[in-house]
């Protein structure tokens, strides 16, 4: 069952990623805002993870200011790539904001070489080719 496990999960990863792109188009046609829409997907994390720390059901990150700085470009970057997605989603087929979705892990690791100076090994970037 252990070796089924990965490729269960990837399984899943995939299905819901299909869920959650129709359900963004869906939501983009009946509220056409791509800006406010990602805004409100972002706000709602909020919801789920605060709850979690309150509740102690799972530990409240401690960080240092520099530790904050150090890890607010990888943050901000993340923010751009999914408005970016939410914005794809709204300018055009759902294919489309599946192509852009798809680039994130690219972007991410563009973002984390120039302004954290993260090098990885060259079979995670062999990873991310089409």
């Amino acid at each position: 069952m252990a070796k089924f496990k990965v490729p269960l999960y990837i399984g899943l990863w995939y299905l819901f990623n299909i869920g959650y792109n129709i359900y963004n188009k869906k939501s983009l046609i009946t509220y056409p805002y791509p800006w406010a829409c990602a805004l409100w997907q972002m706000s709602f994390g909020w919801c789920i993870f605060v709850p979690l720390w309150l509740f102690g059901i799972r530990k409240v990150p401690k960080l240092t200011v520099q530790e904050a700085i150090t890890l607010s470009p990888s943050a901000f970057g993340h923010l751009a790539t999914h408005v970016g997605a939410v914005v794809a989603f709204f300018a055009g087929a759902v294919s489309f904001g599946h192509i852009v979705k798809a680039s994130e892990p690219v972007v991410s690791s563009l973002l984390n070489f120039l302004f954290m100076g993260e090098t990885l090994a060259w079979p995670v970037y062999a990873s991310l080719l089409p």
